[in-house]
């Protein structure tokens, strides 16, 4: 017979139509915290692949275990970071590019701002690297993930969030607020719904939660 791609065969079941639109609307809404539920082998990964290649962003994604630390977090997801954007970022701005335009909306460039001025000084494109990996893992933190987020089209996945420890659970909902405060939508996938309860108890999530049950 036919051959049918996974997109395809889940079509089939009468979930995907749904389940597709509301996670382009979480990412499209922006500051939406999107958490994709439910036991595995349900097609979690391949509905938010197929959104992000949609929507033209490149997934950073984390997959936890029961070991992992917040701050490694936030430091694995800046290690997938593509230095060679920044730079390519930095000399737009050089050049007067306005990113502001090309990302469709206001842009807060944090601490990046810093960052372009001191390697605007190198002239050696490796000099550059170095300086933004030394900068970014001199404080692996939302502060420094977020800009970098909204500027290079990056979507930021947590996968396997049920394995992470609770305090871990509990430390990461907290710091969700300020990816929503700038306008960063983020995926969460987990087999439970551990992670909807933690959302929905955060006031600071309040009409800022996509919840997607597959």
């Amino acid at each position: 017979g036919q051959d049918l791609t996974v997109w395809e065969v889940f079509k089939t079941q009468g979930k995907p139509t749904v389940t597709k639109k509301k996670l382009n609307q979480g990412l499209k809404a922006k500051g939406t915290l999107c958490l994709l539920t439910g036991p595995s082998k349900t097609g979690k990964t391949s509905l938010y692949t197929k959104v992000a290649a949609e929507n033209c962003l490149e997934v950073i994604k984390i997959s936890c275990s029961a070991n992992l630390t917040i701050d490694e977090i936030w430091t694995k997801a800046l290690e997938q970071v593509s230095y060679e954007r920044l730079v390519q970022l930095n000399e737009e701005t050089e050049d007067g590019t306005t990113l502001q335009g090309k990302a469709g909306t206001k842009i807060n460039f944090g601490w990046l701002t810093g960052l372009f001025a001191e390697i605007s000084g190198s002239s050696s494109i490796s000099n550059k690297k170095q300086i933004i990996r030394n900068r970014i893992h001199s404080n692996p933190s939302p502060d420094h993930l977020i800009p970098i987020l909204n500027l290079c089209s990056y979507l930021l996945v947590i996968e396997d969030f049920h394995y992470l420890s609770t305090n871990v659970q509990k430390n990461i909902f907290q710091q969700w607020k300020t990816f929503i405060d700038n306008e960063t939508s983020v995926i969460v996938v987990c087999t439970t719904h551990h992670a909807a309860d933690l959302a929905h108890s955060n006031r600071d999530l309040l009409g800022r939660i996509s919840q997607i049950d597959l």
